[in-house]
């Protein structure tokens, strides 16, 4: 049961009280989340940036593929 309007805030709030997390952790999770989510990847994109484009490039140049 949510106490406010915005149920995903509330998470975020509540976990970072008890796991003395940053903004930054916060921002992380919650950009990890979108990048892990089933949504089509314009709003990914949109939401998380171009992480399609960081990762290739840092693989890419690692790993040789």
């Amino acid at each position: 049961m949510h106490l406010t309007s915005e149920p995903l805030v509330e998470e975020y709030a509540i976990a970072s009280q008890i796991w003395n997390l940053s903004s930054v952790d916060i921002c992380e999770i919650a950009r990890n989340s979108v990048v892990q989510s089933s949504l089509p990847e314009p709003i990914k994109q949109f939401w998380a940036g171009q992480y399609k484009s960081f990762t290739t490039k840092v693989n890419s140049k690692k790993y040789n593929y």
